[in-house]
């Protein structure tokens, strides 16, 4: 039998996240110390996981907002309002918080919890394409400090499922849509040689 943690809590026992997240927000920082923090406990995670004999430790369950988010990011599902934000950074936050020309996208309950999730908008005109940058990142992270971990992913069912379309219809429409991005995503991830969770 293996061990795992479903989920490892990511904002710090000292709310770091969240105070470097309002500091570059109210735009007294740079991205930059965000990032820091970002690094700073995923290690930390990660270690208090290894020291407690964690046989499977997750990458890819970190996130700076929502890990909703985070893999419409990774499968491209970006709204229409948001396409021509060519800054990472900036297109993130601005689906998350909104900006000056666009609202931000909507959020509801994960499931029967008080936690809050950004929903996925979608329409049968939308096109897919993979950026599983970030997801390599993590990796890359946690092998450096002698992890091998797995990478935890939203299935397709559960993405679908969880987002709505703004042309009407169901959203499991679209499954054969977004599919195939699933399948490059999880033939880049073999290369790694690691195992991956679908949740």
């Amino acid at each position: 039998m293996k061990t795992s943690v479903v989920g490892f809590p990511r904002i710090g026992e000292q709310r770091e996240l969240k105070k470097a997240l309002e500091a570059y927000w109210s735009k007294k920082t740079t991205f930059e110390p965000v990032e820091e923090v970002a690094n700073e406990l995923r290690v930390r995670h990660w270690n208090y996981q290894k020291d407690a004999g964690i046989d499977l430790i997750a990458v890819n369950d970190f996130s700076l907002y929502d890990n909703m988010l985070d893999m419409m990011i990774t499968l491209g599902a970006i709204p229409k309002r948001f396409r021509n934000i060519n800054d990472k950074t900036e297109r993130y936050f601005s689906m998350a918080r909104g900006n000056d020309t666009s609202t931000a996208m909507e959020m509801t309950k994960w499931f029967n919890t008080n936690y809050h999730y950004i929903v996925p908008e979608l329409s049968l005109d939308d096109s897919f394409s993979l950026d599983i940058s970030s997801i390599k990142e993590q990796y890359n992270e946690a092998k450096a400090i002698g992890i091998n971990p797995k990478i935890n992913l939203i299935g397709p069912i559960t993405f679908l499922a969880l987002s709505k379309r703004l042309d009407g219809g169901d959203t499991l429409e679209l499954f054969a849509n977004i599919l195939p991005v699933y399948e490059e995503l999880v033939k880049e991830i073999a290369t790694f040689g690691s195992d991956v969770i679908i949740d």
